[in-house]
């Protein structure tokens, strides 16, 4: 129900005000790194850790999404000592890492005490409200036809390229030209004569030297979008699946996974709210609310509720009279 009421309030903001209400739980806009189109939500468990020397190796309940050289925290381990800290990851698979501490611990693992904290999560989420993504479109390439150094680099495409003016492009595999292959965005002279600048208001311009020589150079485009909740009733609808264009996203094991799996998607923006600081029950009358929640955020969740209660009630009686007329017509 708080989830609800709280969503209902978030897609409804139209005034500072009603934001105010909530601006004690929600968050806006964090970015979030993804490992193979894949975040995590919430501090990943703990399994078991065992250790030979200073290589240190963690089992974790569900997949922990880090890569190779993420920096994690652990907290709450119990009968290892010296643990309970910040290490770098040297090795992963899906469901273990491993790393080097150091120095070698002392103690055996309580089984099943310890948490992970990385970069790659929302250690706080309650409940996600919208995740913006940049994919990189692995499924078209557009072929460099030519190039040229300059103070920004140019680029010559076909006539019938996809890149629009302020797009973020990634330019690989130009030859005899440096500083010309990587991440820019494009800015169009004509149909097929791109520019290429470092920032997206496209003020600081890329500065080329060298001369073209004849190469296999592509340009692969990125696409900044929301992505749409990929609900299992809507799977087999050929409309929702996903595209470098259109991504979705799921829950999954803890985690959220952006589709289509076969794009890169290189970075997430997510407005999403909190643990709420306390778990509001109508039956207490101890507990001050105006230590935890705003009183405009309760007075918004008192009057949702009144309204949530009339309309369940009125379903209420449509169901009884829908039931007294089967009696009565059987």
């Amino acid at each position: 129900m708080f989830i609800q009421l709280t969503e209902r309030v978030y897609r409804n903001l139209e005034e500072q005000k009603q934001y105010d209400e909530l601006s004690s739980m929600i968050r806006n806009e964090r970015n979030i790194v993804p490992n193979n189109n894949r975040f995590s939500l919430g501090d990943v468990a703990v399994l078991s850790i065992t250790y030979a020397a200073q290589i240190v190796t963690v089992t974790t309940t569900f997949p922990h999404n880090m890569a190779v050289s993420d920096t994690f925290t652990m907290s709450d381990i119990l009968g290892v000592t010296g643990l309970n800290t910040s290490f770098t990851v040297a090795t992963v698979s899906e469901n273990a890492f491993q790393f080097d501490a150091g120095f070698t611990p002392t103690g055996a693992h309580a089984v099943g005490t310890g948490y992970v904290r990385h970069e790659r999560m929302i250690h706080d989420h309650n409940h996600i409200f919208t995740i913006k993504c940049e994919v990189l479109d692995n499924a078209h390439r557009e072929t460099v036809k030519s190039a040229a150094s300059g103070n920004p680099g140019v680029l010559l495409l076909d006539r019938n390229t996809r890149v629009r003016t302020g797009q973020k492009i990634r330019v690989q595999n130009v030859g005899g030209i440096s500083n010309i292959n990587g991440d820019f965005f494009a800015k169009m002279m004509n149909r097929e004569r791109v520019h290429i600048y470092t920032d997206e208001q496209l003020l600081s311009s890329q500065n080329t030297t060298g001369n073209y020589a004849a190469s296999n150079g592509v340009v692969q485009l990125y696409y900044t979008e929301y992505a749409h909740d990929l609900r299992s009733d809507k799977k087999a609808s050929k409309s929702s699946r996903p595209t470098a264009e259109l991504p979705t996203f799921i829950e999954d094991r803890r985690s959220v996974v952006i589709g289509p799996t076969g794009h890169q998607c290189v970075n997430v923006w997510v407005d999403y709210m909190t643990q709420p600081p306390l778990i509001i029950d109508a039956n207490d009358n101890t507990v001050d609310l105006d230590n935890y929640y705003s009183p405009k955020l309760q007075n918004k969740i008192k009057n949702e509720c009144v309204i949530e209660f009339h309309k369940r009630m009125a379903n209420q009686r449509g169901a009884a009279e829908a039931k007294e007329n089967v009696i009565v017509n059987p």
